[in-house]
């Protein structure tokens, strides 16, 4: 799939290869130039989180919202090192956190905080309601006890603005986009001209840019 200025994001996303990853909770939409983009239809927020694949290592921008097990999808998709990184730390991106061994996340405190703190079900109670769901929970959750679990510290990275992240054969670097929450960043691969920006900016259902 080549996207342009000209081009409907929209069709395009429609008619791109899709691969099956045995969960129907997922959608795995293949990108141009080595993205695989996550994306989480069943739910009212549509989530969509970014596989970036490297040579040495990739990264996975963003966790979801842990309503299902991305990081076994992720294993099905890449045989490389994957390391997190989160856009920020709204819920619905850091959900699976908990089950990798490093996250990255902006040099913030109050972002780090609630890594450390996860959400109690309290918290989400909003996005846990029935009608908020368009599809059939996957096996094992429950969400009347839908909740985001926390990190232990000691498993929390610190990234800085215009830090470069090397995988390899690309080079992904660090933006610091305050707006959305304090803690946002973009990441940005001026080599295959894309831009990945989290809820920063996002025109329809693509987040990321290729031209």
């Amino acid at each position: 799939m080549k996207l342009s200025k000209k081009s409907n994001a929209k069709e395009e996303l429609n008619t791109a290869e899709r691969i099956d990853v045995d969960d129907n909770w997922f959608e795995v939409i293949k990108l141009p130039r080595d993205v695989l983009a996550i994306a989480e239809p069943g739910h009212w927020q549509h989530v969509i989180s970014f596989l970036i694949i490297g040579s040495i290592k990739s990264v996975l921008f963003d966790t979801g919202m842990g309503i299902s097990d991305i990081a076994k999808v992720v294993r099905k998709l890449t045989d490389t090192d994957v390391m997190v990184v989160n856009s920020h730390t709204h819920f619905d991106h850091i959900g699976d956190d908990w089950r990798f061994p490093e996250i990255h996340v902006y040099a913030d405190n109050q972002a780090v905080d609630i890594l450390k703190k996860g959400h109690t079900h309290d918290m989400v109670l909003f996005d846990s309601e029935p009608d908020k769901f368009f599809k059939e929970f996957p096996p094992g959750f429950d969400p009347e006890k839908y909740m985001i679990q926390s990190v232990d510290e000691d498993r929390i990275r610190l990234l800085h603005n215009r830090d470069i992240i090397d995988l390899g054969n690309r080079k992904l670097e660090v933006l610091h986009t305050p707006g959305h929450t304090n803690d946002s960043i973009m990441l940005i691969d001026r080599e295959n001209r894309a831009l990945f920006t989290g809820d920063t900016f996002y025109p329809d259902l693509l987040f990321a840019f290729f031209r």
